[in-house]
């Protein structure tokens, strides 16, 4: 027996009274419909019919029919008791009009659709936020640098703890960090000291960078190479001139500006 035999005598079927129309909005991304029950079950529009089935441990699975308005849109699979549900469609006009058929019988309009939605709102764009954010736990750090709050310093992160013990610091272990400032002393903070920077802090936000920073984050081997270059001569000192540097602005030695693009496009940045 064919298919087409099969879904031509769908009368000689038993028409089943339920089925999951949660699992039906899934499979047609309109999980979000309020469906009103009542209609659904009075208008009868939307009918399925068992074609075969067996039982699995305590469920009912197998093969079922479906029609809207008395024609066949699609038939479902279903192998075992904790197997997924398989969607077989008759053709793209069939899933236009069961999703618009459930749509219909929604009681959920257009506002209720769109308050499950957070926005953001217009002054969120333009404020000024910090350079970072913070976070507890010194274990959770993973970008190479950090930025001291008290110092506006971008910092070296040095060591990092997961210990819960007290004896060292007064506190748990994992309230601390120990960092590195510009000037090159170590020194261990606590992490409500500290915010974690935004991926793209380095190169447009944090303003004390300045060229001696920038020597000091490179390699020995290109910092020694950088050391011959007489900053003074291209006017650079600032975070602003090697962000010049970065978007063709200034032109300097081609080692000068790879370190540059280099420093300024990672946040893990140095060695």
């Amino acid at each position: 027996m064919t298919l087409q035999e099969i879904i031509n005598d769908r009368k000689m079927l038993k028409e089943d009274i339920w089925f999951d129309i949660e699992d039906l909005k899934t499979e047609l991304d309109v999980y979000h419909l309020d469906i009103n029950y009542t209609k659904l079950k009075e208008q009868k529009q939307l009918r399925c019919y068992d074609y075969v089935n067996w039982q699995c441990t305590d469920t009912y699975v197998g093969g079922v029919l479906y029609f809207l308005d008395d024609e066949f849109v699609f038939a479902t699979w279903q192998s075992a008791r904790k197997s997924g549900v398989n969607y077989y469609w008759k053709d793209k006009e069939s899933v236009i009009k069961v999703k618009k058929y459930l749509e219909s019988i929604s009681d959920q309009n257009e506002d209720d659709y769109f308050n499950r939605f957070e926005f953001i709102e217009e002054q969120e764009y333009s404020k000024d936020d910090a350079l970072g954010i913070t976070q507890n736990f010194s274990s959770q750090v993973v970008d190479n640098f950090v930025i001291h709050k008290d110092t506006n310093s971008f910092c070296k992160v040095i060591k990092q703890y997961n210990g819960w013990n007290k004896e060292k610091f007064g506190d748990c272990e994992i309230y601390f960090i120990t960092i590195q400032f510009p000037n090159k002393e170590i020194k261990t903070v606590k992490m409500s000291e500290i915010l974690i920077p935004y991926k793209n802090v380095t190169k447009l936000h944090f303003q004390q960078i300045n060229f001696d920073h920038f020597i000091y984050y490179q390699s020995p081997k290109l910092r020694e190479k950088i050391g011959q270059f007489d900053s003074k001569k291209y006017d650079i000192h600032t975070a602003s001139d090697l962000v010049d540097v970065y978007e063709g602005r200034k032109e300097v030695p081609w080692y000068i500006e790879e370190a540059v693009i280099d420093f300024l496009e990672r946040t893990k940045v140095g060695e």
